[in-house]
């Protein structure tokens, strides 16, 4: 796979030029996981995003009982983790493959370098972290103000407008999972 080529088709780095997609690509890591590996837990130094080039990544946080509760579930040419590149905070939740996956990793301080030089891409990043902000805002008012069967309702329709033009919807995680 063309590194460069692939980020051409991502709307993160939309309307980039050639030589930036090449700058890109060279700093970028490709990294493969198998169904259940584990990318980044929650603590673990924020050094970076990562795009999804294949498969499925669930990004979860974890009750001091151990109860999971997922925040999102990325697909292909979404990215994660991108608030680690401005934060340098640790990363707030875990990251694990639903499936096999590769993903590409950017590393912080060689992305910023990139943005500096690149204010589209500056701009970009900022329209993608407000896409991102206005979904968990919705996800707390699912969490909060709706009852079980309105939360479940919500999530078919937005499972059925990723996965328009199916006669059916494929429900990424297990059905208890969905339940809880």
């Amino acid at each position: 796979m063309n590194i460069a080529n692939f980020l051409a088709t991502v709307p993160l780095f939309k309307g980039l030029s050639p030589k930036q997609y090449d700058e890109l690509a060279m700093i970028a890591t490709d990294q493969e996981y198998a169904k259940g590996g584990t990318i980044f837990a929650e603590g673990d130094p924020g050094d970076g995003f990562f795009l999804v080039v294949s498969g499925l990544v669930k990004i979860y946080k974890l009750s001091p009982e151990g109860k999971e509760q997922i925040l999102h579930i990325f697909g292909s040419g979404e990215p994660f983790a991108e608030a680690a590149v401005f934060t340098g905070s640790p990363y707030p939740a875990h990251a694990l493959a639903l499936e096999k996956s590769r993903v590409l990793f950017l590393p912080r301080r060689a992305f910023i370098q990139l943005i500096s030089r690149n204010p589209e891409l500056a701009l970009n990043m900022l329209a993608a972290l407000s896409h991102r902000l206005k979904k968990f805002a919705q996800l707390i008012e699912e969490l909060s103000l709706k009852e079980v069967p309105g939360r479940l309702a919500a999530h078919l329709l937005y499972l059925s407008r990723q996965q328009a033009g199916q006669d059916q919807v494929l429900l990424p995680v297990s059905k208890n999972q969905l339940a809880g």
